[in-house]
């Protein structure tokens, strides 16, 4: 017998079009510096985001910008980070005001290292209340080394209680204005 999730009120999972594909991009060339979703629809619960990211910056890794709603106002956003790396070393607590999005590995990786994160923006939609969002990346950049690997868990919070209806990631902020590298991808779900 099949397993039927109950959620609150009673009502059981309905169908796996309760995940939709709402926006999704794959770079295919090497100007771009920013996935900007447009306006996205409405009607959702929850978003999630699924980004695989690479840059041409001399780096291992870097960090992404995230906006939303075209708010860059650093103020208006707030970050919890937390860091941890596979040789053992956890730290890196970081608060700020700044809009955290997903990690990326950078042209100082070995060729074929993209990160993995996942983002959960809870109640997008919703006026009255600020929304928040966590983070869970995991990159590994170096083929020889398992050392080179790292783990981040990062809660955000935009301090604005308008629905979101955009959302840019940005690496073009980042010094010497790097550029997505071909087969980056981001993709954003609604969930009803």
């Amino acid at each position: 017998m099949p397993i039927q999730p109950v959620f609150p009120g009673g009502s059981t999972a309905s169908s796996s079009s309760d995940m939709e594909l709402i926006y999704s991009d794959t770079v295919t060339g090497s100007s771009q510096d920013e996935f900007s979703t447009g306006t996205l629809p409405t009607g959702y619960k929850s978003l999630i985001i699924d980004s695989s990211i690479r840059i041409d910056m001399a780096t291992t890794a870097a960090t992404s910008a995230m906006y939303f709603n075209g708010d860059q106002s650093a103020s208006n956003y707030q970050i919890t980070r937390f860091d941890m790396a596979n040789d053992g070393s956890i730290g890196d607590f970081r608060s700020a005001a700044f809009s955290y999005g997903p990690n990326v590995i950078g042209a100082s990786g070995d060729a074929g290292f993209f990160s993995n994160c996942r983002i959960i923006i809870s109640n997008p939609e919703g006026t009255v209340n600020y929304k928040s969002w966590k983070i869970q990346a995991g990159m590994h950049y170096d083929a020889s080394d398992v050392n080179g690997m790292r783990g981040a868990e990062v809660y955000g919070v935009w301090k604005n209680t308008d629905a979101i209806t955009s959302i840019v990631v940005d690496v073009g902020y980042l010094s010497g204005s790097p550029k997505l590298v071909a087969g980056s991808t981001f993709a954003v779900y609604g969930l009803k």
